[in-house]
């Protein structure tokens, strides 16, 4: 199943963060340039004649300015650094087509500098149409506006004519234009091919378009679109499940735990993948208090399919706060079978649990493990909370499998400190600037009683072990000290289905928030309290399914889509050897 998703997923991966706009305009003029020179090395040698000429290619800087500047214009100039990396690309696919023909040309084929400039200009056209279609969503605009680049290509071609540069080659500007027109249209049958294969298997399946998800999930890439939402809604399953909340107290409130059992995915701002902020941010509004979300035993079958559905939690959270007995007497609890580990604290003859792998793969479990594990531990406690530290890169466990199995060994085997009436905690948290860590940042709690734990908490999706290790190794001065993370999806758009924290740069930073946290640290009281929602989450097995949909996808788009675009290619290229 790993495996299946890994394949299935593996094409996020194809999703970069763009250059910065001097990078594209840096990258654009030096390119222009260089094609200006070899070309005419090529077409006089080398003398100052020819560098002259040369530099005469810096107006193609033009061919990207001035379609980026049009097309973000039509949308009060949002997304200018994507457009102008299109216009990037859009020279790079003109200047090597280009190129290309000059060596024709070189070898008798006068005329293929001109035939694969008209290509390579169809192709730039499919390029901005795919962009604008797919991810600006222009929809009939898109028709027109690709046109823009074409033809400052052709327009520069003409130039070259003008001044010399292209002697040799005998065309006619009209002829030209309809050798694009048509080459385009050659493109845009087989683009609409495309699109009929790829979206037969989705259609079939979930009665939805392959290309509408697409420009959805552009969408969602370039700015944070929900409209897949929609579409997640169409198959979503509504669950019972739990939300549980620790809540510690003085005066007033000192902080939270809060522990859903769902999902914080499927990526970027969709569904519940930034669950983790936005329960912390609202409750921390509310209570005036920090808040550190973790993670429940739950894998993608309970992923959330609308982050409003946020509401639902926070509702819950605000109604259990109200309910039950604080107390200040603590004990600790710690369990180990294998490799498996649980550690933990009673409070009120109610658990706070959490389990770990690590070293080895500490990654989702099915919730059917998560309730097992607690209707076990209700056993032993008058209620039981049970979190995924979920911190050691790895495979998923299922019910029935060896993990399953330990981890019900150890929560039979759970020992107990001794309590202390004398409960001790203190939060702090760090915001931080990285493509590892969502937007609720790193999150630490201190707490105290006859022992002292250090709970560090990243809104992340994963870690590697020996990342774990290096920051467990620094934190000093603690009977229990492990590294958490949110699993959070946020973090997911860009580096495909796993982005594991991995940069070690951030182990100062946590080191300082657990610095942070131990001068907080204040006596209080605590309570365990757990309730019951029913959330819309996409549903169990509806993974399983689109996975293997997706596959079959992309089993058939390796084979087609290359031969349906060679095939338009030849098509052109022989067409335009009679349109003269």
């Amino acid at each position: 199943m790993n495996d299946l998703r890994d394949k299935a997923l593996f094409f996020t991966k194809i999703f970069f963060n763009i250059p910065s706009t001097g990078k594209i305009l840096f990258y654009s003029l030096v390119l222009s340039l260089l094609f200006g020179f070899f070309w005419s090395a090529f077409a006089f040698g080398l003398s100052v004649k020819s560098l002259v000429l040369g530099l005469s290619s810096v107006v193609l800087l033009f061919s990207v300015l001035i379609p980026t500047f049009i097309v973000s214009g039509v949308k009060k100039f949002k997304n200018v650094n994507h457009s102008l990396f299109t216009g990037m690309v859009g020279l790079v696919v003109f200047l090597l087509f280009s190129f290309l023909g000059l060596l024709f040309s070189e070898v008798g084929f006068g005329q293929g500098m001109i035939v694969l400039a008209v290509v390579s200009s169809a192709l730039v056209y499919l390029l901005w149409f795919v962009v604008l279609f797919f991810a600006f969503n222009f929809k009939l605009k898109s028709f027109v506006l690709s046109f823009i680049q074409p033809v400052l290509f052709l327009f520069f071609l003409l130039f070259w004519k003008l001044i010399g540069f292209l002697q040799p080659l005998a065309f006619n500007s009209f002829t030209i234009f309809l050798q694009l027109v048509i080459t385009i249209l050659i493109f845009l049958l087989v683009l609409w091919s495309v699109e009929v294969v790829i979206n037969a298997p989705t259609k079939r399946n979930f009665g939805v378009s392959a290309v509408q998800v697409s420009r959805f999930f552009m969408s969602q890439w370039l700015s944070g679109g929900r409209e897949l939402e929609t579409l997640f809604s169409v198959s979503s399953e509504k669950v019972n499940t739990l939300v549980s909340v620790v809540s510690f107290k003085n005066k007033g409130f000192e902080g939270m735990f809060v522990v859903p059992m769902v999902h914080y995915g499927p990526l970027g701002t969709l569904g519940g993948s930034t669950f983790p902020y936005l329960i912390s941010e609202h409750l921390e509004k509310k209570y005036g208090c920090p808040v550190i979300v973790f993670k429940g035993a739950a894998n993608h079958d309970f992923n959330p399919v609308s982050a409003s559905s946020v509401k639902i939690v926070n509702e819950e959270v605000e109604s259990l706060v109200k309910k039950g007995v604080y107390s200040s007497r603590i004990s600790f609890l710690h369990s180990k079978v294998g490799s498996s580990m649980i550690d933990g604290f009673d409070v009120g003859g109610k658990a706070f649990l959490t389990f770990s792998n690590a070293p080895s793969a500490t990654e989702d479990i099915d919730q059917a493990i998560g309730f097992a594990l607690r209707s076990r531990a209700l056993s032993f406690f008058s209620d039981a909370v049970i979190v995924d530290r979920h911190n050691s890169r790895g495979s998923i466990s299922f019910f029935g499998s060896d993990v399953f199995e330990r981890l019900m060994k150890s929560v039979e085997t759970i020992k107990k400190s001794r309590s202390s009436e004398n409960l001790r905690i203190g939060f702090a948290e760090t915001a931080v600037n990285s493509k590892q860590v969502g937007m609720a940042g790193i999150k630490v709690a201190v707490i105290e009683g006859v022992e002292k734990h250090c709970l560090i908490v990243f809104d992340a999706n994963n870690c590697t072990p020996s990342f774990r290790e290096k920051l467990i190794s620094s934190v000093k001065g603690f009977d229990f000290v492990d590294v958490f993370t949110t699993d959070s999806h946020y973090v997911n758009l860009v580096k495909g289905i796993h982005n594991p924290l991995t940069d070690e740069s951030l182990i100062p930073t946590a080191l300082e928030t657990v610095e942070k946290a131990l001068k907080n640290v204040k006596n209080c009281r605590a309570k365990v309290e757990t309730g019951t929602i029913k959330i819309n989450v996409l549903g169990v097995q509806k993974s399983s399914e689109f996975i293997g949909t997706i596959n079959a996808l992309i089993s058939m788009v390796k084979i087609i889509v290359p031969f349906l675009f060679f095939v338009g290619i030849v098509a052109s290229l022989i067409i335009l050897l009679f349109v003269k």
